[in-house]
């Protein structure tokens, strides 16, 4: 126990891009430890539930005091803004602290909190999806038909949508398989609209084969 040559200093990490060394060595607390009282399984717990964004983690000891971390983790694909606040959310609709601001990523300004059932994972470890996996494919279909600079909004019961620069707001639920067809229908609508002299304060297509419009109250 006593053996300097047996006590570790910190883990060695490799795979992390967006988690810093540090701050998953000060999580692990190994510095000091005897190497034989270090068990791996422990130690890859403590790291994937101090942090979701870690989608695995392998961790290997050897004397004399070798403590090896390799992980993966992660990669943001949308930024969730929500009651004044973001966070970030991969392709499998795991939320995860945001770390500054990234280029790139799908803008969402969310007027209510999304439901979601289920864990939508048999692992205990992963942590329970922010939003759902079809969710996430939607915005991918959605988000280059997006006017530019304009974010797109979620409100519940109504899914995904933006205001329109031409002055209204439109919805397109969350289903991921009909987008392009939304679409169509949506252009449609507003030509058709636009021929009648119709200025519309709403459109939904949630259900393309029966869209609907308002106008204002």
């Amino acid at each position: 126990f006593n053996l300097p040559e047996l006590r570790v200093t910190e883990a060695k990490l490799s795979g992390n891009q967006i988690l810093s060394s540090a701050e998953m060595n000060s999580v692990l607390n190994i510095s000091g430890q005897p190497i034989f009282t270090l068990t791996p399984s422990d130690l890859e717990t403590r790291l994937r539930l101090n942090y979701p964004e870690l989608v695995s983690v392998r961790v290997t000891v050897a004397l004399p005091n070798l403590v090896s971390v390799n992980v993966t983790e992660r990669q943001p694909i949308i930024r969730w803004e929500q009651g004044g606040g973001y966070t970030w959310i991969s392709a499998d609709g795991i939320a995860f602290r945001p770390r500054g601001e990234l280029v790139g990523l799908i803008p969402v300004v969310a007027l209510s909190a999304p439901s979601v059932e289920g864990s939508g994972s048999a692992d205990p470890l992963t942590p329970a999806p922010f939003i759902s996996a079809e969710m996430v494919q939607a915005l991918k279909g959605l988000v280059a038909h997006v006017p530019p600079g304009t974010p797109i909004l979620y409100e519940k019961g109504y899914g995904f949508g933006w205001n329109d620069p031409r002055g209204w707001r439109v919805h397109f639920g969350t289903s991921a398989n009909d987008v392009e067809l939304k679409m169509r229908v949506y252009e449609s609508m507003v030509s058709s609209l636009a021929q009648r002299g119709i200025r519309p304060a709403l459109i939904n297509v949630m259900y393309p084969s029966a869209p609907y419009y308002r106008m204002s109250e």
